[in-house]
């Protein structure tokens, strides 16, 4: 009882606040109505309504709650067809029937719907999947000038992020138009030596035509670059796809199969085109600036050894005292190269011996077995004859010096060079 009259309770509030809405929302359309009347009219619908909830739910409910009790206290007589209210049963059970009907037709739905919000979610999550990674590699590679540091963090976020067995980064020199490989992660080292070709090569070729980009070698591709390389290496690379800046070709991006030998997917294929623009324009940035620090280099090298030559010439031309000048030289020289050991050897005045003139860092102990060191004969020889530059490595490799090298004996100089007047030592 006390759950009808809640019910009830409930029901006529619903009601009235129904009715005070519509009374007050038609007053503010403009649409006055009598109080009076609406209010009868408002009793008269809620007592329609709790009459047709009586009826047709309470009543019949209250007399199967009453044949279900007669049941649990064991009366069998409460079963009887006469004594089941046969109208309001098939009221109910038609009512339910529709119910049970909807919710079965409403099931397909319900289910597809939830089919589709699943195949969302998992878009969403491999679209977000796929920005991380974007937008890791793009924070790694924008911190960094160096395209070996460059290359390095983008095998190592691709591998790891798409879960590949091998990622390889091949760049185009166009000096040399040679295409070599820069850094691998997975394939075999084999590869830095033997997978290398010139621009023309079909692998360019058909990399240019493949369709979006992306070329995968069919087996006759494959059996042409193994036979091309010398090596099954090659069998391991899938993906090829090309580093490219409109017109200028950067170089190529080579990705395995995955760890669990699946193929690359379609939505995958899209973040590694993604993934190649990015390492392309962070790449080719970081050559451009490799190449201008390398000018630059460049220029100051020369523009030092300009300046070097203009102050020599000031210094060497301040005196015409022999030994000064001689002084003044194996300084200059020194300094000029930022060493600290050398000597200055010039031709005696009655033959064509060298006879040394000044020396720094070396003592006269030195000075005496380096007159007897074969290895500089050779040099002093070598010198009046071919009157050229020699540098230290090619002392060493002289059979006359091998005891240079089997023994661990330090080199005694870095460079000889020889000092020149119309062709004469």
């Amino acid at each position: 009882m006390d759950i009808r009259l809640n019910f009830a309770f409930k029901l006529d509030a619903l009601l009235a606040g129904v009715f005070v809405a519509v009374y007050y929302g038609a007053g503010f359309a403009g649409a006055s109505l009598a109080p009076g009347p609406f209010a009868v009219s408002s009793l008269i619908a809620i007592l329609v309504v709790h009459i047709l909830i009586y009826v047709k739910i309470l009543r019949p409910l209250k007399r199967f709650a009453k044949i279900a009790d007669d049941i649990v206290d064991g009366d069998v007589q409460a079963l009887k067809p006469e004594n089941l209210p046969s109208q309001a049963f098939d009221d109910l059970h038609a009512s339910f029937g529709k119910i049970a009907g909807s919710l079965l037709e409403s099931r397909e739905s319900i289910e597809s719907y939830m089919k589709t919000i699943s195949d969302m979610n998992k878009q969403l999550a491999e679209k977000v999947d796929s920005l991380s990674l974007l937008f890791s590699i793009s924070k790694a590679m924008g911190s960094s000038l160096s395209i070996d540091g460059l290359v390095r963090t983008f095998l190592t976020q691709i591998t790891d992020r798409l879960h590949l067995s091998g990622a390889m980064v091949l760049l185009y020199n166009d000096r040399n138009d040679m295409i070599t490989v820069k850094d691998l992660l997975g394939f075999p080292p084999e590869l830095f030596a033997k997978f290398r070709f010139f621009s023309d090569n079909k692998i360019i070729m058909d990399l240019f035509a493949a369709e979006d980009g992306i070329w995968i070698p069919d087996e006759a591709a494959m059996n042409l670059m193994k036979a091309e390389f010398e090596t099954e290496a090659v069998q391991e690379l899938h993906l090829f796809t090309p580093m490219r800046i409109k017109d200028h070709f950067v170089g190529i991006i080579i990705l395995s199969e995955k760890r669990d030998r699946e193929k690359v997917n379609e939505g995958e294929i899209k973040v590694v085109q993604a993934l190649a623009g990015l390492a392309t324009t962070a790449i080719n940035n970081a050559t451009l600036y490799e190449r201008s620090e390398s000018t630059k280099n460049e220029l100051d090298r020369k523009v030092f050894n300009l300046m070097t030559l203009q102050q020599a010439g000031k210094v060497l031309s301040s005196t015409l005292n022999l030994d000064e000048l001689i002084t003044m030289a194996i300084d200059m020289f020194l300094e000029t190269v930022w060493s600290n050991r050398g000597l200055l050897m010039l031709t005696g005045d009655e033959s064509h011996t060298m006879e040394v003139k000044a020396m720094k860092g070396i003592d006269v102990e030195e000075l005496e077995r380096l007159k007897k060191d074969p290895a500089e004969a050779w040099v002093m020889t070598t010198l009046q004859k071919e009157k050229r530059p020699i540098l230290a490595k090619e002392l060493a490799s002289q059979s006359i010096n091998q005891s240079y090298s089997t023994m661990s004996r330090p080199l005694p100089f870095a460079v000889y060079i020889p000092l020149l007047k119309e062709g004469e030592l």
